[in-house]
C-alpha cells in the first residue's frame, strides 16, 4: 500500500499504522528473543527466577545501554541505590555484543520494513528515511510502558538472595534511549536503505 504524496511535504510519508504497527512488533520481538536467550544462555540464569519477567526486561533495556535502577537492600550487596547493567556485570555465554546488536537489527529491519510496504518504488532516500522513522510511534509507547512492566517492588527472591525494595529500567533513560533515540535514528536508517 503506497502513501499518498500529493502535498510533497515529508510528513507525507510518515506511515503511522504501519509504523505503529513495526514499531510494537520490534518491541515484542526484541523482548522475546532476550528471553530466548537469556534462557539458553547457561550464564544467566534469570528465567528460573519467579522474577525472571521482569530481570529479562531490565537486561532487555541493559542492551540499549539503558541501566537498571536498584533501590532497597540486598542481603551483602545493595543498601541504598545502585545503578547496574546486568550485562555488563555478569558473565554470558554469548558474545556481550550479541545482546546490543539484537535491538539495532530489529529495528534497522523494521524501518526497511515499513518503508518499503508504505512507500512507492519512486519515494526519495528522504522520503523512506520518514517512513523508517515511524516506528517511533509504537516503540515509544512500549518503551514507557516496559518501564513499569518490567519493575520488581517489595521483596523477592532473586538468585537465591532476599531483595528488599524495588528494582526496574532507569524510566528517564528508557524513554530517551529505547523510546525516542533507537527507533528514531535506527527506524530512519533502515528506511533509508530500502530506497537506496
Amino acid at each position: 500500500m503506497a502513501s499518498d504524496h500529493d502535498d510533497g511535504s515529508p510528513l507525507s510519508a510518515f506511515p503511522l499504522n504501519e509504523g505503529a504497527l513495526g514499531g510494537v512488533a520490534a518491541f515484542a520481538i526484541g523482548y522475546a528473543l532476550t528471553y530466548l536467550f537469556v534462557t539458553i544462555d547457561s550464564e544467566l540464569d534469570y528465567h528460573e527466577e519467579d522474577s525472571a519477567f521482569e530481570l529479562i526486561g531490565i537486561v532487555f533495556y541493559n542492551a540499549h545501554f539503558v541501566d537498571g535502577v536498584f533501590s532497597g537492600s540486598i542481603e551483602g550487596f545493595i543498601d541504598g541505590t545502585e545503578r547496574l547493567n546486568l550485562l555488563a556485570e555478569e558473565s554470558t555465554q554469548f558474545p556481550e555484543p550479541f545482546f546490543y546488536l539484537l535491538p539495532v537489527v530489529l529495528l534497522v529491519a523494521c524501518g526497511y520494513l515499513v518503508a518499503s510496504r508504505a512507500l512507492s518504488p519512486s519515494a526519495s532516500p528522504r522520503e523512506g528515511a520518514v517512513a523508517g522513522a515511524a516506528v517511533i510511534v509504537g516503540y515509544l509507547p512500549m518503551a514507557v510502558l516496559g518501564t513499569f512492566l518490567f519493575e520488581l517492588s517489595g521483596e523477592n527472591t532473586v538468585f537465591g538472595v532476599t531483595f528488599s525494595g524495588s528494582a526496574g529500567p532507569d524510566q528517564l533513560m528508557g524513554i530517551i534511549f529505547v523510546g525516542l533515540l533507537y527507533p528514531l535514528v535506527l527506524g530512519s536508517l533502515g528506511g533509508l536503505l530500502s530506497r537506496l
